[in-house]
């Protein structure tokens, strides 16, 4: 069980606080986008941060489990936080969630699904 989910257990849907990161995958002038099953919206690909793991590791965690992508050389893009970093997911858990964002022009792999965030 992750440390979101012990901590959800505890304080239900109300508003949580944590730190994510993420990476936005540029090559020949595009972005890679994933569509979200939970709300059907385009996002990046990020995800929190786990007890003792340092952001970059993170972002390239969360890249590799939603894209199967390992990312190479990461750039910093920014660190984003405001009233645009709330959000309510479908279930109605409350997040406020700030980020640290990089850009990744260098990645290996192949594109391939979430399994975990396809099942019903």
């Amino acid at each position: 069980m992750s440390y979101i989910s012990k901590i959800r257990e505890k304080i239900g849907h109300e508003l949580l606080i944590y730190l994510g990161a993420g990476v936005i995958v540029y090559s020949d002038e595009k972005i890679l986008l994933q569509k979200r099953k939970d709300s059907g919206t385009w996002a990046l690909h990020a995800g929190s941060i786990e007890v003792g793991e340092e952001l970059e590791e993170t972002a390239r965690r969360e890249l590799f489990e939603e894209t199967g992508l390992k990312a190479g050389k990461l750039e910093l893009l920014g660190i984003y936080s405001g009233q645009d970093r709330f959000m309510t997911y479908p279930n109605m858990d409350q997040v406020y969630m700030p980020g640290l964002y990089y850009i990744c022009r260098d990645f290996t792999g192949s594109l391939r699904p979430q399994m975990s965030k396809l099942k019903s």
